[in-house]
């Protein structure tokens, strides 16, 4: 889910960004990679859709991510 969800926000971020943030799960760094990703969006002021924001809470959920510093939260601001 979290593949499909960089390739969705390829051409509103370069490809090598998405790539590289995505690399991580070949080392078991799913966390990071997550991470990785949310810190692009916010950082790049990247618009996400509903949809998009539905799947960033759906991932944060389903490994219990822990939203110490806001950042799955915050990305709300950048639904359109």
């Amino acid at each position: 889910m979290l593949t499909e969800l960089g390739n969705t926000l390829k051409g509103r971020l370069p490809s090598s960004m998405v790539e590289f943030a995505l690399n991580y799960i070949q080392y078991n760094e799913f966390g990071l990679a997550f991470e990785t990703l949310c810190d692009y969006i916010d950082e790049f002021n990247v618009k996400i859709t509903n949809d998009e924001y539905q799947s960033i809470l759906y991932i944060a959920n389903l490994t219990d991510y822990n939203d110490s510093y806001n950042r799955v939260k915050n990305l709300h601001s950048h639904v359109i």
